[in-house]
């Protein structure tokens, strides 16, 4: 099993935490600072914010405690330029 990490929960990075999470190697957590994204994400399996009619796959996980980052083998940054 790898365990991934998706640092940002915007669209470019819900959309690569939610097809990573689809093979069941693969045990992806997204990271966000948003704590209505994070219970979002695990509570209906939505991020209305960005993908409004998308349902999330049940095995993503979403954090808000970054210091879980240390626990992932492969880490995605997909977090705003601005």
């Amino acid at each position: 099993m790898i365990k991934i990490g998706v640092v940002g929960a915007g669209q470019f990075g819900t959309a690569i935490a939610n097809s990573l999470s689809k093979n069941s190697l693969n045990r992806v957590r997204i990271f966000s600072n948003d704590i209505g994204k994070v219970k979002e994400i695990n509570n209906v399996h939505f991020n209305s914010v960005v993908f409004h009619n998308v349902l999330l796959s049940y095995s993503l996980q979403a954090e808000h405690d970054m210091s879980k980052l240390g626990e992932c083998n492969v880490v995605f940054l997909a977090m705003p330029s601005h």
